[in-house]
């Protein structure tokens, strides 16, 4: 992504991810009705507070699906993840579970209109 240029297209998750800039205010929008094996990294972090990293969806239909996400680990700041649909995975109690490992803290995070559901 280049400030003032078109924003690009990816085919999956991974490439997207992998065009993340550490620490910036990067949007990775999901195309609702997919389904996906993870979310895009889940040590994702935006700038500030003012300048946080998006993952959300967009078009029409049902949420992007994520299968058998359940860890968000550190570090992962100022970021919103908005519009999704994440099922835990195996033997998860709960939809998510949010875990700071060594490298580092978890927070400023913003889960806006989620849908958790449990494995099946």
């Amino acid at each position: 992504f280049s400030p003032g240029a078109p924003p690009n297209a990816y085919r999956t998750v991974a490439v997207a991810n992998a065009q993340r800039r550490p620490n910036t205010a990067d949007v990775i929008l999901l195309k609702r009705g997919e389904t996906y094996a993870s979310l895009p990294s889940l040590s994702i972090s935006g700038a500030s507070v003012t300048a946080r990293a998006i993952v959300a969806a967009y078009g029409n239909g049902a949420r992007p699906r994520f299968q058998n996400t359940s860890v968000f680990s550190g570090p992962v700041r100022y970021v919103i993840y908005a519009d999704l649909h994440i099922v835990g995975g195996p033997g998860d109690t709960a939809g998510v579970n949010i875990t700071p490992n060594s490298s580092g803290e978890i927070s400023h995070i913003l889960f806006e209109n989620l849908f958790l559901t449990r494995h099946s």
